[in-house]
This record gives C-alpha cells, structure tokens and sequence, in this order.
C-alpha cells in the first residue's frame, strides 16, 4: 500500500510538472484578469452550452464573450446584455460601447482576451439605478 501510495504521489507530481511545463509559455494570456479559473468556465459554458456571454467578475460586472465574425454585429452580446436593461446602443468609441436611455448615457468597457474572446464591463452601480 506504502508503495502505491508513493508511485501515485510521484505521478500526480510529474503530471503537475508537465502541466506547468506546457501552459508556461500562455501565462500572460492565461492571467491578463486575473484568476482564470472564471475566465475558462465562461469560455467552457460558451463553447459547449451555447450561451453568448457569461459572468467572469461579479464585483467588476465583467462578462466574457466570442468575438463576433461579423463587422456589422461586431460585439452582439455586449449590446444585448445592455439591451436588456433598457439601454439603447449609440456608438462604439474605439475600445468602448456607448449606449443612451432617457437622456443619459453609459459606456461599456471593451477588452481583447484572445482573437476569439473578448471581454466586457459595464458599471453596475448604473445598471442597477436604470434596471426596468
């Protein structure tokens, strides 16, 4: 028993090793928000259950989406998550989406993640007042 306890130990470490080894070189993308645990969740949940955004910062309201192929719909689910709340979308400004509702505006943070993810943030202090 002794020596499968050992042999198991030894395995698990020298996996851990070659899993340190291969994400080494992506530790910059892996780490850019922070812990990537949600970042990777949010990328799994899009990937394999089709959702269009998912939350990856709940004290940030940060989202995490796939970049859209399309120039015209460029950003579809940073535009819908706020379409939700009753915003209307006005302009994109560079790395920001500005959107208007009753005469007052707000704009909503735009992050490259990877060539296929993006990452946005919108005020939540905002969304709550304006909240229909």
């Amino acid at each position: 028993m002794k020596k499968f306890l050992r042999n198991f130990g030894f395995l698990c470490t020298g996996l851990l090793i070659i899993v340190m080894i291969l994400l080494y070189p992506f530790r910059d993308t892996l780490f850019q928000e922070g812990n990537p645990f949600p970042v990777m969740k949010g990328i799994i949940s899009i990937q394999w259950f089709g959702q269009d955004y998912v939350q990856i910062s709940e004290s940030a309201n940060s989202y995490i989406s796939k970049t859209d192929k399309e120039d015209d719909e460029q950003y579809l689910s940073a535009k819908n998550y706020m379409q939700t709340y009753g915003w209307v979308f006005e302009k994109q400004a560079d790395d920001s989406l500005l959107f208007v509702q009753d005469g007052k505006s707000i704009t909503v943070e735009l992050r490259m993640y990877t060539k296929d993810y993006y990452v946005f943030e919108a005020p939540k202090d905002q969304l709550k007042i304006e909240m229909k």
